[in-house]
């Protein structure tokens, strides 16, 4: 499952790179000034559960690194017609 919003993004991004607080807000602020200050409900999939007409299925793995697989756990809870699957050691 990818990040589900701005933030999930930039969280992955400071993880990843080890950058600070600061370069992170300051990336944020960047952001909304290039693509606006509702930049973040445009992208967010949050928003658009509602969206979804057919069955979706999210399998996510416990060891992924990049994305905690607790966010696609609560995003199928949004989805009226999702299922989800945990798995283990698959990576």
């Amino acid at each position: 499952c990818p990040p589900v919003d701005l933030d999930a993004m930039l969280r992955n991004f400071q993880r990843r790179f080890n950058l600070s607080e600061k370069i992170i807000e300051k990336l944020r602020r960047m952001i909304k000034e290039e693509m606006g200050e509702d930049i973040e409900e445009k992208i967010s999939l949050v928003n658009k559960t509602n969206r979804f007409k057919c069955p979706v299925l999210i399998i996510h793995d416990e060891d992924d690194h990049e994305v905690d697989w607790h966010r696609s756990e609560a995003f199928a809870k949004q989805i009226s017609q999702a299922e989800f699957y945990r798995t283990q050691k698959l990576g």
